[in-house]
């Protein structure tokens, strides 16, 4: 009999232990033409222009993929708090965590919705990559950027 329910104790763990939700790292994989953004719904065409974040929604965990940052930036419902940001370099279409980035903002860079917001490695990349188009920026002076032109609407 102990033996009986030593393995059924077992069992039970085993079974409680498939259950569990693995916790979420690192960027989500981007399926372009598949994927769609959770702000304004349009397919991510673009990858090199996309955006994710790592969200709790009600207690569950999950990604949430943007086709512009300026989308990411936007988005920001009630119920969602945002654990990582992540941003796709221009250049080399590598994930990047958001607050190592450097971001160009100019209204001249074409991205998918308008934002004219791009990210890259480095601010000597997007020197290189965007010859004149400004001085690279950092996520937070993005962030306090778009909430001051924006207010209400923006998020860190």
């Amino acid at each position: 009999m102990n033996t009986l329910l030593r393995l059924t104790f077992a069992g039970a763990v085993a079974l409680l232990a498939g259950c569990t939700e693995d916790p979420l790292s690192g960027p989500p994989e981007v399926r372009p033409g598949r994927d769609q953004c959770a702000a304004c719904g349009m397919l991510i065409s673009e990858d090199r222009c996309a955006s994710a974040e790592i969200v709790r929604v009600r207690g569950r965990t999950e990604y949430a993929l943007f086709d512009d940052i300026g989308c990411m930036l936007d988005h920001h419902p009630a119920d969602t708090e945002v654990v990582q940001h992540f941003v796709r370099n221009h250049s080399t279409r590598a994930w990047l965590v958001a607050n190592a980035a450097a971001f160009l903002h100019e209204p001249n860079i074409r991205t998918p919705m308008g934002s004219g917001i791009v990210a890259f490695s480095s601010a000597q990349e997007a020197g290189r990559e965007f010859p004149g188009a400004g001085v690279a920026i950092t996520f937070d002076q993005l962030v306090r950027s778009r909430q001051a032109a924006a207010p209400a609407t923006i998020r860190p």
